[in-house]
């Protein structure tokens, strides 16, 4: 995760198998990025194996100010 501005920011990550609405299969909460530094790497757990060729989705929300609002999403094919 890389981050840009001055301020902190604080939010929740979730990984969903089958695109933005498909079924959550990793979640973390209270994921900050602090001013100090311009990146963080996050390890999730999974619930489940994800297959070969499956669509994923990943979204991070605020959880401080906007509580829900989409800070940053991703969707990508599993390898």
């Amino acid at each position: 995760m890389a981050r840009d501005g001055v301020t902190s920011i604080f939010g929740d990550v979730e990984v969903r198998a089958g695109g933005p609405k498909g079924l959550v299969i990793g979640l973390v909460n209270g994921v900050g990025v602090y001013p100090e530094v311009d990146s963080r790497h996050l390890r999730i757990s999974l619930r489940r194996k994800v297959a070969s060729g499956e669509h994923l989705s990943i979204t991070w929300r605020d959880q401080d100010v906007k509580r829900g609002a989409l800070i940053s999403a991703s969707e990508f094919i599993a390898p």
